[in-house]
């Protein structure tokens, strides 16, 4: 499911939310509510994986507990198949599964709801770089 402001013009930063509970993906959802930005809502990975393509995300937001993927190698799976930034998000925050996505790939961890008020400073700080790289990439 696609979600965006009608009213605004171009769309300039597309997210993909993997998260199959509906209550954090409500959470998450108004959490990432912009201008000029475009939600891809996903329930499943599989779901997601067949978004990638077609969808052309800028960022991944992946819960590490989905139906058909679970742990780490979501973030890996991720990384690799939208070749974009992935932040891990779980419902039951723990520093070992924070450092085991990071070191797998994450730019960043967010336990919800417990930090979702984070998720804002970490689009920025993680669409700042995406653009910047592009920047690069085309220069």
């Amino acid at each position: 499911m696609r979600e965006r402001d009608e009213s605004v013009g171009a769309v300039s930063e597309r997210l993909l939310v993997v998260e199959a509970g509906e209550i954090s993906r409500g959470l998450v959802l108004r959490a990432l509510r912009a201008p000029l930005r475009e939600v891809y809502l996903a329930g499943s990975a599989r779901e997601a994986l067949s978004a990638v393509h077609d969808f052309k995300p800028d960022l991944v937001l992946v819960n590490l507990e989905l139906p058909d993927l679970q742990g780490a190698r979501v973030v890996e799976v991720f990384r690799e198949r939208a070749g974009v930034p992935v932040v891990a998000l779980t419902g039951v925050p723990t520093v070992d599964e924070a450092v085991t996505a990071m070191r797998r790939g994450a730019v960043d961890y967010v336990g919800v709801p417990e930090q979702i008020a984070r998720l804002p400073d970490i689009l920025s700080r993680a669409l700042h770089e995406v653009r910047t790289e592009r920047e690069l990439q085309s220069a």
